[in-house]
């Protein structure tokens, strides 16, 4: 769950109030160009509640549902909860809003590879491509590292932000012998919501430590069921 703040065009005055000292809620100032207040349709103080793919769930306005109240504070905190919820109501392992978006249906099924790039749904939804557009697949970004000095590889990955899905890294010396031990390999960083549309967020893998002079190793990413 991501909570985003947008402030009105010409209150940009007022945006010190929200974003010191802490910064602890994502706080962007809307522009003319950009103009989310009227494409979004929204009124001062509303709260829109969206799915994992920006698709508009429903909207509770702050004015006419004060937070001092215990009882609206309950429903807003419902509402979102409602919302984070992952429904698979045919229970292959896709969940509903995944296979809408991109199927219009719930026919999809875990194992086809419905655009034919070698890539199964399963794993387009984990790592947060397209399957219908077999040019699309995971991204995957490797770097070079120095923690405390010494050279480390890390892997940035794009995946589904839903935590129903378990994401493991794992580091190998020769592709054969793999660890996720923490001594071998650590999630360094928190997720980042992309807020592209499909439910997509970055991670990073990182070695814990590089044996010898040289940068040797592999890191890879497995995802897995919750």
């Amino acid at each position: 769950m991501e909570i985003l703040g947008i402030n009105r065009i010409a209150d940009e005055a007022y945006n010190d109030l929200v974003s010191r000292p802490a910064n602890i809620l994502p706080w962007v100032q809307d522009t003319a160009i950009q103009d989310v207040w009227s494409h979004w349709g929204i009124a001062y103080r509303d709260v829109l509640i969206l799915d994992a793919f920006n698709r508009p769930i429903t909207t509770y306005n702050l004015s006419s549902h004060d937070l001092l109240s215990a009882a609206n504070r309950q429903q807003l905190k419902q509402l979102l909860l409602d919302a984070a919820v992952i429904v698979d109501s045919d229970k292959d392992g896709l969940p509903d809003v995944w296979e809408i978006f991109w199927f219009k249906s719930l026919a999809a099924q875990p194992g086809e590879d419905t655009d034919g790039d070698g890539i199964d749904n399963r794993t387009e939804l984990a790592f947060a491509s397209n399957p219908t557009n077999a040019l699309s697949g995971p991204i995957q970004k490797p770097v070079m590292v120095r923690p405390g000095g010494r050279p480390a590889l890390a892997v940035t990955y794009r995946r589904f932000a839903s935590s129903s899905l378990n994401f493991v890294g794992e580091t190998s010396p020769d592709l054969v012998q793999w660890s996720s031990d923490p001594s071998a390999i650590l999630r360094v960083g928190s997720l980042i919501n992309l807020y592209d549309g499909i439910g997509g967020a970055e991670s990073r893998f990182q070695q814990s430590s590089a044996s010898g002079s040289l940068p040797t190793g592999f890191v890879r990413v497995r995802a897995a069921g919750p």
